[in-house]
């Protein structure tokens, strides 16, 4: 009788593991809305402390007294099964400033078009007053996953560490329960959707403030990006030919 008991209980366990792993819900097409959050007071200080200049100690100071300690930007990620289409940098507050001099941080405007299933992926964006469609592969992220959750527009999510461009460190938060493996900008290459990124040394982060679940036409990726055509190495070629050669500045340029 013990064992006919045993037995029971363990069928039981068995099929409610089953029907809870059939009642999951997946999500394949929808929009994330994220939220990119810089800090200016630490870019700013780094930029003053680094030029060792009077006259950007005193315009970091004015900064600090008169302005927020972080600009916010709002973007907006649209998925269907293995395509992803990124909008870019529509801000909130504006940057400007002849003294600090441009950085991709503060604000771009730039679209992103990714096809996980053939692997490439397509940038429009303006770099030096000249609009360019990037097209490349897939930028490749070395990540490593850890026990770590975190909640995130309400969906949880897994935190993984990563490398991107051989030396910058990044933080990610992804969910399995979004099938896309994409995620804000460049980011990618986990098994879910990407829902949080920092980048700690560099005073920046995104973080989905909105998830919908929306079935989406194919069609709406078929809208044509434009620009003169480029692949990342020539952008890199582009840039250094105006001597952009800070490591940093030529870093934002091709990741944001």
């Amino acid at each position: 009788m013990k064992r006919c008991t045993l037995l029971f209980f363990a069928i039981f366990s068995f099929y409610g593991l089953s029907l809870n792993a059939q009642n999951v819900h997946f999500v394949n097409s929808g929009i994330v809305e994220f939220e990119r959050t810089v800090n200016m007071f630490a870019i700013l200080k780094k930029k003053a402390e680094s030029s060792k200049s009077s006259n950007l100690q005193l315009a970091y100071e004015r900064y600090k007294q008169n302005e927020p300690q972080f600009l916010k930007l709002k973007s907006v990620l649209t998925f269907k099964d293995s395509k992803t289409f990124y909008r870019q940098g529509q801000n909130d507050q504006i940057f400007e400033s002849s003294v600090f001099g441009a950085d991709p941080r503060y604000g771009v405007n730039g679209l992103i078009f990714h096809d996980f299933s053939k692997g490439y992926v397509e940038i429009q964006k303006n770099v030096l007053n000249e609009q360019f469609l990037i097209r490349d592969s897939v930028l490749k992220v070395k990540w490593k996953l850890t026990d770590e959750v975190r909640d995130i527009a309400g969906y949880s999510c897994r935190r993984a560490n990563g490398l991107i461009l051989d030396s910058t460190y990044v933080v990610a938060f992804f969910t399995e329960k979004i099938l896309s493996q994409g995620g804000p900008e460049l980011f990618s290459g986990l098994p879910g959707m990407i829902l949080g990124v920092a980048l700690p040394h560099d005073n920046i982060n995104w973080f989905a403030t909105k998830v919908t679940e929306v079935k989406l036409d194919p069609k709406i990726f078929e809208q044509q990006l434009n620009g003169r055509p480029a692949n990342l190495k020539a952008m890199e070629s582009t840039l250094n030919s105006v001597k952009v050669s800070n490591t940093t500045e030529l870093k934002w340029f091709l990741l944001l």
